[in-house]
């Protein structure tokens, strides 16, 4: 005879799902169209989590990541801040930390390909020329800046690291509140 309360025995790999739930449509994970507008609707308009402040505990701590096609760089500066760019050198694109986080050797930024390099705030401190074209205007080539970093204490946990696209219009704080439902 079986005992009323015996635990039901459950194949291997079985994840607790006890009906048959409706997926979503296969072209949202193959159509190029609906990967854009995904990107354009939330990718690129949200705050994202990219990692925790002590992840970047001290000036000049980098760390780099990828959203869809966009190398990014988020550095801590010589007074604490966090700073985002671009992971592209201006002069030929290279992308300036190969590595997917760590430690700047030096005060600045250092393309590998040429050698240009930038401060921790992203402006170009000098390149490999000596001489330079006629008209050419170190303040014209600084890194790009197109999105902002952040940092958000959320009930009582350590420092969250979000960034967002400079475009979007909504707050770090209301992007939380919307996030965890309030």
């Amino acid at each position: 005879m079986e005992a009323k309360n015996a635990p039901e025995q459950r194949a291997a790999g079985y994840n607790g799902l006890t009906e048959q739930r409706q997926a979503l449509p296969a072209h949202y994970y193959f159509d190029r169209a609906h990967y854009e507008r995904e990107l354009r609707r939330i990718w690129f308009r949200n705050w994202i989590y990219v990692g925790r402040s002590e992840g970047l505990p001290a000036p000049r701590s980098f760390r780099t990541f990828e959203i869809s096609d966009q190398r990014l760089l988020l550095v801590r500066d010589d007074a604490g801040q966090l700073q985002g760019f671009y992971n592209t050198c201006r002069h030929r694109g290279a992308a300036l930390c190969q590595e997917a986080q760590g430690q700047l050797r030096s005060p600045a930024i250092i393309c590998p390909y040429h050698a240009w390099a930038y401060d921790l705030h992203g402006e170009l401190l000098r390149t490999s020329s000596k001489v330079h074209a006629h008209g050419f205007d170190v303040g014209d080539y600084s890194l790009y800046k197109n999105f902002r970093a952040g940092v958000e204490r959320v009930r009582c946990s350590s420092p969250l690291v979000r960034i967002r696209r400079r475009c979007s219009r909504t707050s770090i704080s209301r992007s939380i509140a919307l996030t965890i439902g309030r």
